[in-house]
């Protein structure tokens, strides 16, 4: 097993990674239709996952917990599935069915934890993980499952680095960065 600090830059990397290529995994999706992006986004999570588990160095922990699960998670979280749901639920019904979402999403979240810690204390990390592996297999079919459709390019449609200039420009932009 990697050291403690080895874990730290680990979970350090995975924060970054995730952070950063939420922007696009989010325009993946809308070109590209939000199921697949949450197929590939559940299979890299579960493949980091598995391979956390197995890691025995610093470098297997850099790119499973690291690489692999942050992109996993970039893939598998609002960015994506609000998106979906935006496109899904005509204009007058989009507030509360993203609220209901986002809800359902911070609930699983909390849940999860009690879950975990149990797994934890069952089965030790390595064999925790590998189950949490096998609980996370299930994102894949449902993501493949969702019935979302690529947006239609628009004239009014921003590309991505016009996008992120557009927001670099605003002021309060700076002040989440």
């Amino acid at each position: 097993m990697a050291g403690a600090w080895g874990v730290c830059f680990a979970l350090a990397l995975q924060n970054l990674v995730w952070g950063l290529s939420q922007p696009f995994t989010g325009a993946l999706a809308d070109r590209f239709g939000a199921a697949r992006i949450i197929v590939v986004g559940g299979l890299l999570y579960a493949l980091g996952l598995l391979f956390m588990s197995l890691s025995t160095s610093v470098l297997g922990m850099t790119v499973s917990a690291g690489l692999l699960i942050g992109l996993g998670l970039s893939g598998t979280t609002f960015s994506v599935i609000l998106g979906a749901v935006g496109r899904a639920v005509a204009p007058e019904k989009r507030s509360m069915a993203m609220g209901i979402v986002s809800a359902a999403g911070s609930f699983g979240q909390f849940a999860m934890l009690p879950g975990t810690l149990g797994l934890l204390e069952w089965l030790g990390w390595a064999a925790a993980l590998m189950a949490m592996a096998a609980i996370a297999t299930i994102i894949i079919p449902l993501g493949a499952m969702l019935r979302d459709k690529p947006s239609a390019k628009t004239a009014s449609d921003l590309s991505l680095k016009d996008a992120l200039n557009e927001a670099a420009g605003q002021k309060a932009f700076g002040y989440s960065v």
